[in-house]
């Protein structure tokens, strides 16, 4: 009977741990502590700021832009990360009114962009992986159109702007050798 009590006991408590791990992995809020401004650039087409918190092993950015009507737009996106949560994050304004975060790891990694819905005044995001050598190569976004791009040694990524802002990978898979 004691061996009952004692299974029962540590099971409520694997289960009041895993509870309160859950609720420790909520998503951060806007103007949580943990964010920290990492990047703010303003030009003649509008003022783009990133703030970015590091949470367990995700990562999330409250990205927002204010166009040069000084219309404003925001949204928070997560990246679930590798674990690494370091500062290797580079940030791109590409054609005034996208922008990439691009997110190294090695040999490659993830870029998110973002570009203003008009209507919903929301950011939409994409999030693309990509490969690339071990030591430089070739790295190159930029907005041709209504397309956004990013071309490495190893990808050309496409990335359509619908009439409305939202984003769409329209990338083709690469022919078979």
């Amino acid at each position: 009977m004691t061996k009952i009590f004692l299974c029962m006991r540590a099971a409520l408590v694997a289960a009041a741990l895993l509870a309160g791990a859950q609720a420790g992995a909520q998503a951060p809020k806007a103007g949580d502590a943990c964010y920290k401004r990492v990047f703010d650039k303003t030009a003649s087409t509008g003022r783009w700021r990133v703030m970015e918190c590091v949470k367990n092993t995700d990562l999330y950015f409250q990205v927002e832009f204010r166009d040069s009507e000084l219309h404003e737009f925001s949204s928070m996106v997560k990246f679930a990360g590798d674990g690494m949560g370091d500062d290797n994050n580079n940030y791109t304004v590409v054609g005034g009114d996208s922008l990439a975060i691009d997110i190294m790891s090695e040999r490659g990694g993830h870029v998110i962009f973002l570009h203003p819905v008009s209507a919903a005044k929301e950011l939409s995001s994409v999030d693309v992986a990509y490969m690339n050598p071990d030591e430089g190569g070739k790295f190159n976004l930029k907005k041709s159109g209504n397309t956004l791009r990013l071309t490495t040694n190893e990808n050309d990524i496409a990335i359509a702007i619908g009439p409305d802002g939202r984003l769409k990978n329209v990338t083709r898979p690469a022919p078979q050798k």
